[in-house]
């Protein structure tokens, strides 16, 4: 885990004042959700009610999520049909992008790009100084295709959704609004790093996917955009109507063009962006090395004598396969010295610095000592225990007041964090991990003595970590009194 620096005291967030109130709390949400600038469009009624997988479900219905992820997930596409064009009808739509776009401050490339596709080649039309809506008009009129970057920083109907799928598959999701003119195609043939899942909102547009047999599925990095038709297999040409779905695994090449009856828009929600093994690695090899060598003394000793005239673009010898039978004995034992718990957690307080905040603030509670509570969200909540030279430490980083105007920005956060000295209360909350979604009492956690797990309740409902159970009505019969 990085070494991050924290206040060590019960309650204390970081950039907060340490003698700020508890009480706080729903003010400050509410002060950086107006400071988030998110417009406050109205969730289409059918959704409104749903968050997280149960929003997920909906979207890929009527295909399980079990069918989904075992028959299509990274391995073929899937076209979700005949749900009625108003299916995702209010989800994002011209108009916000309009009042966006004249609230000022928006720029060509990082929030908004313009083309169009004529014969194959790729037109952007992308000025260089800040987005105005008058000439994003002429050039939707001219035949240009408006692709809204990462709406779900302004937009609350969109934030929702792409917070659903982060909630899903606990890593970044990101999302895209494509608006196409009548008869036209924004961009040419490409493929993306990412999964990605296309809802039409209106308009219908034809698409056709191919594979490429001649390199390997599951790009690495980057999107590809010098793709030649020839030679490629056709996987899908249909039509894709409002209300529809489409997902693409990643790696996928399409190409998309709007109908002769009426503009195309769509939005497209990704993930799974550098979420791969090697990325999982990454995150604890040179770590699995240094213990490897302090444990194994094959690993210190030193190289054979001229190795590096023996290997290289111009060897002397013949000597590379000896080295590379050297090299595959020394990897093999670096698995039993790979922390998997270390390298989940950095990848998890990563997770948690950069994802949205929550959409829905935390019902405001008053604790006591019979309150029964669970987590608001988990997936936007992880522990981890760090040792310093002075002790050990329970680190709990939350993503509730991250900014949504920052999501999938280039900058990296430093992720909010409660800490806790010690670790006293780590099996309290590995028992709130592991009871969701049930409640759980206060005077149910585990006990230790010398610590108060109302002082731990109450600190992370303090911060909108936790919510409250609401008491169940009561089915008592109130007595009639005659007059």
């Amino acid at each position: 885990v990085p070494p991050f620096s924290f206040d060590l005291a019960m309650g204390k967030r970081r950039k907060k004042q340490a003698s700020q109130s508890a009480s706080s709390g729903g003010s400050d949400k509410a002060s950086r959700q107006a400071c988030n600038g998110l417009e406050q469009e109205g969730m289409p009624e059918s959704w409104r009610e749903l968050r997280g997988e149960a929003l997920f479900r909906r979207v890929i219905h009527p295909i399980s999520m079990e069918t989904f992820f075992e028959v299509h997930w990274e391995k073929k596409p899937l076209h979700v049909p005949g749900r009625g064009h108003e299916y995702f009808t209010g989800l994002f739509s011209k108009a916000v992008l309009e009042a966006r776009v004249k609230k000022g401050g928006l720029m060509y490339g990082d929030d908004l790009n313009v083309g169009k596709c004529v014969n194959g080649e790729q037109h952007m039309q992308n000025g260089e100084d800040a987005v105005e809506w008058d000439a994003v008009e002429a050039m939707w009129k001219a035949g240009c295709s408006l692709q809204a970057v990462r709406p779900q920083r302004y937009s609350t109907v969109v934030h929702t959704f792409v917070e659903a799928f982060e909630d899903v598959f606990h890593c970044l999701a990101g999302s895209n609004s494509f608006m196409t003119p009548t008869s036209s195609q924004g961009f040419k043939p490409h493929y993306d790093e990412v999964e990605v899942f296309m809802l039409q909102i209106e308009g219908r547009k034809r698409w056709r996917l191919y594979r490429d047999n001649s390199r390997g599925p599951l790009p690495l990095r980057g999107m590809c955009w010098d793709i030649k038709e020839q030679g490629l297999e056709l996987l899908l040409d249909t039509w894709v109507e409002a209300g529809d779905m489409l997902y693409l695994p990643r790696g996928t090449i399409h190409q998309g063009v709007a109908s002769d009856d009426g503009p195309s828009h769509h939005l497209t929600i990704s993930t799974y962006q550098r979420f791969a093994w090697v990325d999982f690695l990454s995150k604890g090899f040179s770590e699995a090395l240094e213990r490897a060598a302090a444990d194994d003394v094959r690993f210190r000793a030193g190289l054979p004598l001229h190795l590096l005239e023996t290997a290289g673009v111009a060897p002397s010898s013949d000597g590379v396969g000896k080295i590379r039978e050297k090299v595959r004995e020394l990897l093999g034992p670096l698995g039993d010295h790979f922390d998997v718990s270390a390298a989940a957690d950095a990848m998890a307080a990563q997770f948690v610095a950069r994802r949205l905040p929550p959409s829905i603030s935390v019902a405001d509670a008053e604790y006591h000592k019979g309150v029964s509570v669970r987590w608001a969200n988990p997936s936007g909540v992880r522990v981890i225990v760090e040792t310093l030279a002075t002790g050990s430490e329970t680190q709990i980083y939350h993503c509730g007041d991250n900014d949504a105007t920052a999501h999938q920005g280039t900058e990296d956060p430093t992720p909010e964090c409660v800490v806790l000295e010690g670790t006293y209360y780590l099996s309290a909350l590995q028992m709130l991990f592991r009871e969701h979604p049930k409640y759980v009492g206060v005077g149910s956690l585990p006990k230790i003595t010398g610590v108060d797990n109302g002082e731990l309740v109450e600190g992370l409902m303090s911060h909108g970590l936790l919510e409250v159970e609401k008491p169940a009505p009561s089915t008592k019969k109130r007595k009639r009194f005659a007059e």
